[in-house]
């Protein structure tokens, strides 16, 4: 199989102009979360926003496309550095099925997207009260297929020691997605104290009503792909 090793990006320190940068979108983004718990995701408009950062529209929009974007929003960085940990883990042959690696995938990048900060519990909450923040959300990692796709691939790639193609990643991918959806969904309507491992234990139960589908899907024809989709 082809060294893959390139899909986990190198980790180096930021430098001073790289770390302004980042400090300006989190001071954004903890601003979002502060007038939208305070006036509701209705009144955390660009407006209420920059005036809580104290930054300009211009620069606001330097960062971040849209309210939700600032809010919720899933970043290039947030899928980077949860591909290079599926990566790892795929290569490291730590015998979790297909689809429960594909899951944990999906759900440690919108776990990234929440945070780690002291307002990821603030910025949670935001979510609950505004259900419609974790559509977008999805949405935003559906049409995001093609920075998600490769590492599907490798992850499947390293269950069956065979080339998986873009059709049965996508699939996989589709079917994987949709089950995190399913089960955040959940969630919203009865939200508890869950860890992100639990998360993804209760959206791997949800794909085995499809892996007779995805086993068919990555088996093909002769039967020589020997993958497994189903949860473990």
């Amino acid at each position: 199989m082809d060294d893959d090793s390139s899909l986990a990006p190198a980790l180096s320190m930021p430098g001073l102009r790289e770390r302004k940068k980042n400090a300006m979108r989190a001071r954004v983004r903890e601003a979002a979360i502060t007038v939208a718990l305070r006036e509701g995701c209705h009144g955390a408009t660009v407006e209420a926003i920059t005036g809580e950062a104290d930054v300009s529209a211009r620069t606001f929009f330097n960062y971040f496309e849209s309210k939700e974007f600032a809010l919720v929003g899933v970043e290039t960085g947030h899928i980077q550095a949860a591909a290079e940990h599926a990566v790892t883990a795929a290569s490291a042959g730590l015998g979790a099925s297909t689809a429960r690696q594909v899951v944990d995938f999906l759900v440690d990048v919108l776990t990234r997207a929440v945070g780690a900060s002291p307002s990821a519990k603030d910025r949670l909450e935001v979510i609950r009260q505004n259900p419609h923040l974790f559509e977008w959300q999805i949405g935003e990692l559906s049409r995001a297929g093609d920075d998600l796709r490769p590492v599907v691939s490798v992850i499947a790639s390293t269950q069956t020691r065979e080339h998986i193609s873009e059709e049965i990643a996508d699939q996989i991918l589709l079917t994987c997605l949709g089950a995190v959806a399913a089960t955040g969904r959940a969630w919203l309507l009865n939200p508890r104290s869950t860890s992100p491992s639990e998360l993804s234990a209760n959206a791997t139960q949800r794909v085995q009503g499809s892996s007779t589908f995805l086993a068919q899907r990555v088996q093909g024809a002769d039967g020589s792909i020997r993958a497994s989709v189903s949860s473990r």
